[in-house]
């Protein structure tokens, strides 16, 4: 049986995706390709950017990144973690911040339909992988930036993720 919190966990990123698909699927097609403002992504952007974040977090999930650039070194993953848990998961707010280069979006993702859909099945595929560990009695995870981690914890930070991000293309 599947604990209770990774439960809610998985169905309050279900509930993430559908609402960010669905709002995505509302902006007009001429605001699509658009920059919301000059040095910032469009909505097909945020798409992709959600898609390659649960992407790279099924691999995270898995113990299988191999995530290039710069990652904080060991000693500095632990105040990382306290900080991330203190916000995101206590607040559901998300910082401001600049994403790493391996979760940046190329500079034209698609059609809509193609994004959206690359965003669904990226989602399934991350909340699956994160089921099956859990039943299996896999509890925790090391994340390449906030060390060793709550599998848990991560599919809610990934869900508040994605309704950051929702925000940010209505």
């Amino acid at each position: 049986m599947v604990s209770p919190s990774i439960g809610a966990a998985l169905e309050s990123n279900r509930m993430a995706v559908a609402e960010y698909v669905a709002a995505a699927i509302d902006v007009s097609m001429s605001k699509w390709a658009e920059p919301r403002s000059p040095g910032k992504w469009s909505p097909a952007q945020v798409t992709e950017h959600l898609a390659v974040a649960y992407e790279l977090g099924s691999q995270i999930v898995d113990g299988t990144i191999e995530l290039p650039g710069w990652k904080p070194p060991w000693f500095l993953r632990p105040l990382i973690r306290t900080l991330t848990r203190a916000t995101v998961l206590r607040t559901g707010k998300f910082p401001k911040a600049t994403t790493s280069a391996a979760f940046e979006p190329s500079l034209r993702p698609g059609p809509r339909h193609v994004v959206c859909e690359r965003l669904r099945r990226a989602s399934d595929s991350f909340e699956q992988r994160a089921d099956d560990r859990v039943r299996a009695g896999l509890i925790m995870l090391q994340h390449p930036y906030y060390g060793r981690f709550a599998i848990e914890e991560y599919v809610r930070v990934q869900a508040y993720h994605t309704l950051h991000h929702r925000l940010q293309i209505l």
